[in-house]
């Protein structure tokens, strides 16, 4: 099943809200490094994705959320944006 932009923006939206409403940054970033590994399994797409994960978040919780979100990002190693299936 192939996933649109718009089709993961909106299940970001979905989680996230929920989430964020509680005040649970870490508890949202940790839920978006997971849909990050699970959804992204080609080459490159993980950058992407991330980066529209950041918008999502700054936009659902602030910098605060944003910043949680790429320092959990940040934790998995500088090559964790780059794996993947050729």
């Amino acid at each position: 099943m192939k996933i649109t932009e718009s089709n993961l923006r909106q299940i970001i939206k979905e989680e996230l809200e929920n989430t964020l409403n509680e005040s649970n940054t870490q508890a949202a970033a940790t839920i978006a490094l997971r849909v990050l590994n699970t959804i992204t399994r080609q080459r490159g797409h993980r950058a992407q994705a991330s980066r529209l994960m950041g918008m999502v978040f700054n936009q659902l919780g602030g910098n605060e959320a944003q910043n949680a979100l790429f320092d959990i990002i940040d934790a998995q190693g500088p090559t964790f944006l780059e794996k993947g299936k050729q």
